[in-house]
């Protein structure tokens, strides 16, 4: 049989991003099944232009000059129930934002 996949595809992953100044948004992205230690990678393409800056739960691991950046969860953040946990980071850009793919 087929190798089971690795970890990151259970991770339940979404991302959603709010603009908080002129050239600056704020991203979220929700793990359902936080791992601590997992690599999440976010990819916005070759085309990006901007600077990701780490927030909170994650350390900022690597960022390649194709547009993406990899995030390594910390230790699992306490949640509301029915809420999943999430890190957050910040994306400074002077052109418009676009979403990862």
């Amino acid at each position: 049989p087929p190798a089971p996949p690795p970890p990151a595809c259970y991770l339940g992953i979404t991302f959603e991003s709010s603009t908080i100044g002129p050239s600056l948004q704020a991203a979220r992205v929700e793990v359902t099944h936080w791992s601590e230690g997992a690599t999440i990678r976010i990819d916005f393409g070759r085309g990006f232009a901007g600077r990701v800056d780490q927030g909170h739960q994650a350390t900022l691991k690597y960022r390649s000059t194709s547009g993406a950046f990899d995030f390594e969860l910390w230790e699992r953040p306490p949640t509301r129930t029915g809420v999943d946990p999430h890190f957050d980071f910040y994306i400074r850009n002077e052109d418009s934002m676009t979403e990862p793919v």
